[in-house]
């Protein structure tokens, strides 16, 4: 993060305290903020005499007590500044978050129609709805939302029709501060739409007609070169066309960016692009499809995480539902538990999980403390009804701490 200042930076650093109960190493931040160790030392003195965090070996570490929200930290840090000065600062500061960010997703954006219904309709039945809602959709919206409801700035690439939903979705794109959007635009097919029934116990069935989300061009994806570069993760899904997904791997090879995929729908050509992957998120269903390995217990999913790396994939979350996850990495594997959670509504939940573990990994977590986060917020996402209805990342700790007390 090049061209800000002294104090916009030492603001960034009390944001990414704020954002994590681990150690920060000085060497990480010095790296972020593009700046020297003994830069990064000074600005550390300086918070430290301000009371505003506490030194460790190496790095440092939150306040004993200090659990503030960015809008809380620039309050506090600015109090003793002109309000003039201070509101400089603060649009400074709000486009360095949207000028270069860390993670860069393309993929879908759908007008949902959420239904709420007591059962699934049989052949030829006519059924009565509890409720009926207008949401944004898709899994990449979706990813993006949750990366932003965690308090992390996100670059967000989709395609939307030139029809009766654009006002709309623009609209709702522009209410998001921390979601840059880069969104394209069709003349020739409708914004992405899905019908989602939601029965009582959560279970979902959804009908989609993709629309703009598979008509994104060449053209398009060359435009937003400069922005993959720019990022450090790229996050992919198969909802849009295959040609586009192709050339964000392209590029991103190119310039050695981390490319994360969640392979869903799953489609065999995802074959073709492991070996360029640096993170794979398969639910059961995915990595029975890609190893053909029937996954059943641990062991007949470890033996499928085993083929996944044989195939040239680094790491490796596997997603079970219920069961919960296991990581895997540089040979080390973790089992994640599935936190309780009273279950209202399934949508989105897989998303929910993958955009709360993009947002970790960007943070500096390693895989198996973003994968534990994760599971915590899906099972926020579950107690809430509609697939883009994004919990806040500070319930996480809170959700971890009930798990800890009642084991």
């Amino acid at each position: 993060m090049k061209n800000i200042t002294q104090n916009e930076r030492q603001l960034f650093i009390l944001k990414l305290l704020m954002e994590t109960t681990h150690v920060i190493p000085t060497e990480y931040m010095a790296k972020k903020f593009d700046v020297t160790a003994k830069t990064i030392r000074q600005d550390i003195h300086k918070l430290e005499q301000q009371g505003l965090l506490t030194r460790v070996r190496g790095g440092i570490i939150k306040k004993s007590g200090m659990n503030l929200d960015f809008h809380e930290i620039q309050s506090l840090f600015f109090q003793d500044f002109d309000p003039d000065v201070a509101n400089i600062y603060r649009e400074h500061i709000h486009k360095n978050l949207l000028s270069k960010n860390t993670v860069l997703i393309l993929g879908s954006f759908n007008i949902d129609i959420a239904v709420k219904i007591s059962d699934f309709p049989k052949l030829g039945e006519t059924i009565s709805s509890q409720s009926s809602n207008y949401m944004i959709g898709g899994k990449g919206i979706n990813q993006a939302l949750a990366i932003a409801a965690n308090n992390m700035p996100v670059t967000y690439v989709g395609k939307i029709g030139q029809d009766q939903f654009y006002q709309y979705a623009k609209k709702y794109l522009n209410s998001h501060r921390l979601i840059k959007d880069i969104i394209f635009e069709s003349s020739e097919s409708p914004t992405g739409l899905a019908i989602v029934l939601v029965r009582d116990d959560g279970e979902k069935q959804i009908i989609v007609n993709s629309g703009a989300n598979k008509k994104i061009h060449l053209e398009d994806i060359y435009a937003i070169e400069e922005e993959i570069k720019q990022a450090e993760l790229i996050s992919l899904q198969m909802e849009n066309n295959l040609e586009a997904i192709l050339a964000v791997v392209q590029i991103a090879q190119q310039y050695q960016r981390k490319i994360v995929l969640d392979p869903t729908p799953f489609v065999p050509e995802i074959l073709d692009i492991l070996t360029a992957l640096y993170l794979l998120t398969p639910n059961q269903y995915e990595a029975e499809q890609l190893t053909g390995i029937a996954i059943s217990d641990e062991n007949s999913a470890l033996r499928a995480i085993n083929i996944l790396h044989e195939m040239g994939v680094p790491n490796v979350v596997l997603t079970l539902g219920a069961q919960g996850a296991m990581a895997s990495t540089n040979g080390r594997v973790q089992k994640v538990n599935a936190y309780k959670a009273v279950v209202n509504d399934k949508s989105g939940v897989g998303d929910a999980f993958n955009g709360a573990l993009l947002a970790r990994l960007a943070l500096g977590d390693d895989l198996f403390t973003a994968t534990d986060y994760a599971a915590a917020y899906a099972a926020l996402c579950v107690e809430r009804f509609g697939a883009s209805n994004m919990p806040k990342g500070h319930l996480v700790k809170l959700k971890q701490q009930q798990s800890i007390a009642k084991s």
